[in-house]
């Protein structure tokens, strides 16, 4: 994807600060998933485990393998939901930023965002950014107790210090304008 074509879904008056595509997309775990990835790993060995001891003992009875069976069907979906793959296009506008999937994208307004990590490699100048959202019950801030969570990770940005600093920019120039108009809004106007 170009700019050209990132274009289509600008609303009026947002401009493209930053834009990133890749063609070659890979396979990762999600950020807060190893845990469940190295649980699901020991629940299919045991699934493993159980099916060949009883293949040893010569036991041909359906029912001898319905257990081994839910082990190692349950660790391979909690395998396949713990991955999932880089998006092919991001970018950055001075209201949201855009997450390009396979055949889905997701938006996150820079006012919903309420933590920005970057993480850069170590042998290279590309890194991952982290963007965290408050979750809860229709929370947006702090005060309303509300827990963070990350909402979306950006992949291989080359020089993410940079990136960061755009996004932070942008969204104290945001939350400045949203707290504007929600103020104008309880006046009246």
């Amino acid at each position: 994807m170009t700019d050209i074509k990132f274009e289509n879904y600008l609303e009026y008056g947002e401009h493209i600060l930053w834009s990133k595509t890749d063609r070659r997309r890979k396979i990762r775990i999600k950020y807060h998933c190893l845990p469940n990835v190295v649980i699901a790993i020991a629940i299919f060995l045991i699934g493993l485990i159980i099916l060949f001891k009883i293949l040893g003992a010569g036991e041909r009875n359906i029912l001898s393998f319905i257990v081994p069976t839910m082990f190692l069907c349950f660790g391979m979906i909690i395998i396949l939901l713990s991955i999932e793959f880089t998006a092919s296009a991001y970018f950055i506008t001075d209201k949201r930023v855009f997450i390009f999937k396979s055949l889905t994208f997701c938006e996150l307004k820079l006012y919903e965002i309420c933590g920005i990590v970057a993480k850069k490699n170590k042998n290279d100048d590309k890194g991952r950014i982290i963007l965290y959202k408050y979750i809860g019950q229709g929370s947006t801030g702090p005060d309303d107790n509300a827990e963070k969570d990350v909402f979306v990770t950006l992949y291989d940005v080359e020089e993410p210090e940079n990136v960061v600093s755009i996004l932070r920019r942008h969204k104290e120039v945001t939350n400045a304008y949203e707290k504007a108009r929600e103020s104008e809004r309880r006046q009246g106007f």
